[in-house]
């Protein structure tokens, strides 16, 4: 079998998975935003978006969730505002 994975396998594969965003203080490790959305709900979304988001149409958002997909998980991204004294962090399991 080749090792392409059919769109069922994907799709299968994304209804079990969660994008993640967490806002702490940095201060005191206290969670001021936690949210958790369905990989499939942030696929439909972003097809929506794009469609009122004249801005963000020209983004290739599938190639976004194709590689929200296919990565293995874990950390995306992780920003600390100094200022405001904030951490964010994007994560996908």
């Amino acid at each position: 079998r080749n090792h392409q994975r059919t769109r069922r396998e994907i799709a299968a594969d994304t209804a079990n998975r969660w994008l993640h965003v967490r806002v702490t203080n940095m201060d005191t490790g206290k969670t001021k935003v936690n949210v958790n959305v369905p990989l499939s709900f942030v696929k439909a979304s972003l097809k929506i978006g794009a469609a009122y988001e004249p801005e963000i149409a020209g983004l290739d958002w599938q190639e976004i969730v194709n590689g929200l997909n296919d990565s293995t998980g874990g950390k995306i991204v992780e920003v600390e505002d100094e200022e405001d004294r904030e951490r964010v962090e994007v994560y996908v399991d």
